[in-house]
């Protein structure tokens, strides 16, 4: 019990909300929080084991491991870029990663037609900024300018898919992320995966999980879209501010129609009550 006691209190320090979750699964959230950033880029593995009671690490352990990831991150920077350019603490214009960028951009318009949808706004550079995980722990980010920024030299395919569609899909509204972030995480994080999926890309992501669960649940249980790929897109093509409006007018449409069919039991009604309650109140990353 200390050792759980330990996990939810880690928990609650990171910003995880976990509400309803079992020990194993805080554990296994701090982990993932620890050895990937918020986007999947992996940068280091933690082992844990749930009937062992060394497989408890504290606040101390966490800071250790923090410290040895950007002892990493900074000696991979200063030996591809050298120690002048990473002791300016400003974004280095990585080459690699703007051309894999180019690469994804064109699957995303070609193969998933994101280009008729929307306007991609991405700048065209890929910049590596050791700082971004140092000073506030993202592993990649969607800057107001439209560039994209990865915390280490690993060029994820999943970051960078995820933060053009930021580009395109909330690109410049900072006042409309701000007020509908989960909307917009949850619905990008879904259909990243789904693009990776359908294209062979590799995707080992648990960022914003329980907003994608919520969602992959909806589609699933009332069958909005024929699958989740069709159901992310769909939803990524209304504006962000909207997303919300839209999404209660078509589970309310779907649950009139079970109802008159005699499908809309008391036990889905629950369980579509408290995904959605999950889903607006979560506050992580």
């Amino acid at each position: 019990m200390a050792n759980n006691r330990i996990a939810y209190g880690i928990a609650k320090g990171m910003g995880i909300n976990t509400d309803g979750m079992q020990p194993y699964q805080v554990w296994q959230l701090i982990n993932e929080r620890m050895t990937h950033s918020p986007d999947g880029n992996s940068v280091g593995t933690v082992n844990y084991k749930e009937d062992s009671s060394d497989s408890a690490f504290t606040t101390q352990n966490y800071n250790r491991k923090g410290r040895e990831i950007n002892k990493k991150m900074t000696d991979d920077i200063i030996k591809r870029f050298g120690k002048e350019a990473f002791d300016k603490d400003e974004p280095i214009e990585y080459p690699e990663a703007t051309e894999r960028c180019r690469v994804l951009k064109n699957l995303l318009s070609d193969e998933f037609g994101i280009s008729g949808i929307r306007n991609i706004k991405w700048s065209g550079k890929v910049y590596v900024y050791h700082g971004m995980y140092r000073l506030y722990g993202a592993g990649a980010e969607k800057t107001w300018r439209c560039n994209i920024n990865i915390s280490s030299l690993e060029i994820n395919d999943h970051v960078l898919i995820h933060e053009l569609l930021h580009s395109a899909s909330v690109a410049h509204c900072w006042e409309a992320y701000e007020k509908h972030k989960n909307w917009e995480e949850g619905i990008v994080e879904l259909f990243t995966r789904e693009i990776c999926k359908n294209s062979g890309l590799k995707s080992n992501s648990t960022a914003y999980e329980p907003l994608v669960n919520c969602l992959k649940f909806f589609n699933d249980k009332l069958k909005l879209y024929p699958d989740n790929l069709h159901f992310a897109k769909a939803y990524f093509s209304v504006d962000l501010d909207k997303r919300h409006d839209t999404f209660v007018n078509e589970i309310t449409d779907r649950c009139y129609q079970l109802k008159s069919n005699g499908k809309l039991t008391e036990e889905l009604k629950a369980e579509l009550r408290k995904n959605y309650q999950t889903f607006m109140e979560y506050n992580g990353g």
